[in-house]
């Protein structure tokens, strides 16, 4: 399937109706020489690293509140 104007522009309809994005800065040097090592390590694209350390942290200060199935890395559901 071609990308094509037509599916960049529902691509881009739909980021901005069902998906939110935030920024997180980090030192360069602290990024660059410890968390991006380490990250890649794990073998996971860094951004799912960030939702699965996000949510565990979550459920264990708020147990019972954060379901198993939320803050997943699939953006389209």
């Amino acid at each position: 399937m071609t990308y094509n104007e037509a599916s960049k522009k529902a691509t881009v309809k739909y980021m901005k109706g069902n998906l939110k994005q935030i920024n997180v800065r980090f030192k360069k040097k602290e990024y660059e020489q410890l968390i991006k090592p380490l990250i890649d390590k794990s073998g996971e694209p860094v951004a799912t690293y960030i939702k699965v350390a996000l949510k565990e942290k979550l459920q264990r200060d708020f147990p019972g509140q954060i379901p198993d199935d939320a803050i997943t890395d699939n953006d389209n559901e």
